[in-house]
């Protein structure tokens, strides 16, 4: 006669992937069984039962149990880094105004706009004229997010000049970040009625003390200080 023993294999408490945060560098893998005779040996030639490890690819471990039987396991490491934004492109003056938002990095991003619910696009629509905040989002659940500001030019269609304190000027929004553009201003003949510099309040309606009829008006924009200079044409409506 005679008795045998059956010995499982050990249980390797280890996930199939990590995420290296750069927090969190360097990150301990422990594999410890909770069998004090149980022995380890990692791919990486250490025999401990946790190690730390700084660099992202593929490790593994095996652990013999008393018998000399042996289980190993493998797993991925991942490592994650914040994003470095490379450009906010906007386009503006439109009726449908974007942002394009370019970033570097290895991890793995979203992108919110003024708070709203982060996406995985990089690219906003229909966006609101006037100041937005643009923030990067690190999905792995690092501590990388990164965020940046940006101005969406536009204009009012309309204003109402009479005295009220509301809508009571016209001017581009986002002109008063400028130092070197012009906006000129003409009736419906073609007649320059105002001309609009940078740190202006905008036009009040008149030309020189004289009051301006309800009416359209049509405005040329020449924008000098961005990267590429360029124009933009359109017009408003002026009502009392």
């Amino acid at each position: 006669s005679f008795t045998t023993y059956l010995i499982p294999y050990a249980e390797i408490p280890i996930d199939d992937d990590y995420i290296i945060c750069p927090e969190t560098t360097p990150f301990t893998v422990d594999a410890y069984t909770g069998n004090p005779n149980d022995t380890y040996l990692w791919n990486t030639g250490e025999t401990t039962a946790a190690i730390a490890i700084t660099t992202p690819g593929v490790y593994s471990v095996t652990v013999y149990n008393s018998a000399n039987c042996s289980n190993t396991k493998y797993f991925g490491v991942t490592a994650s880094e914040p994003a470095t934004i490379l450009d906010i492109e906007t386009t503006a003056f439109s009726t449908d105004n974007t942002i394009v938002v370019t970033v570097s990095g290895s991890g793995n991003y979203s992108y919110s706009l003024d708070g709203g619910t982060p996406q995985t696009n990089n690219t906003f629509y229909n966006v609101s004229i006037g100041h937005h905040n643009v923030t990067v989002i690190d999905n792995n659940g690092c501590d990388a997010t990164i965020a940046d500001d940006v101005i969406i030019f536009g204009f009012p269609t309309y204003f109402t000049p009479n005295g009220d304190g509301v809508n009571d000027t016209w001017n581009v929004f986002g002109f008063e970040t400028f130092t070197n553009s012009y906006i000129y201003i003409f009736d419906r003949q073609g007649k320059l009625v105002k001309t609009i510099k940078p740190g202006d309040t905008g036009w009040d309606g008149k030309y020189y003390n004289s009051i301006l009829p309800s009416s359209d008006y049509w405005f040329k924009a020449i924008i000098n200080d961005v990267e590429v200079p360029f124009e933009k044409q359109g017009h408003f409506s002026l009502k009392r």
